[in-house]
């Protein structure tokens, strides 16, 4: 995997080295918003292109991504909640059963005691 890895960066590498060769032509003038730039070779204005898109994507992806942290921090927690709720349940339905056998249970002779009516 390291090899064909290293193989696209170097072929990444040589295209933009062939584009930069085959793009020296000068533009006379680039101007954005108040900037304006003399006699600047056609290569610089379309890395700067694509620098500004690597960088604007960089922040749409970054800010999904912490949205997406937040999100799946806020849900691990509440599953924590909902599974300590569970457990809690879980727990007081055993011990709740276990003593109201035991209060009616007879010491002698093992059997139920008749269960009385509540008024």
């Amino acid at each position: 995997m390291s090899a064909v890895r290293w193989i696209f960066i170097v072929l990444f590498f040589l295209v933009v080295l062939l584009f930069a060769i085959q793009n020296q032509d000068r533009v006379p003038s680039v101007g954005f918003i108040h900037w304006v730039w003399l006699n600047v070779p056609v290569y610089w204005i379309a890395y700067g292109a694509f620098v500004a898109g690597v960088m604007m994507t960089l922040l749409l992806f970054g800010y999904s991504v912490l949205k997406m942290k937040n999100r799946s921090s806020r849900l691990q927690k509440e599953n924590r909640k909902i599974m300590e709720e569970l457990n809690r349940m879980r727990n007081a339905s055993i011990d709740d059963d276990f003593d109201s056998a035991e209060a009616g249970r007879d010491g002698d002779t093992g059997r139920r005691a008749p269960l009385r009516k509540k008024r």
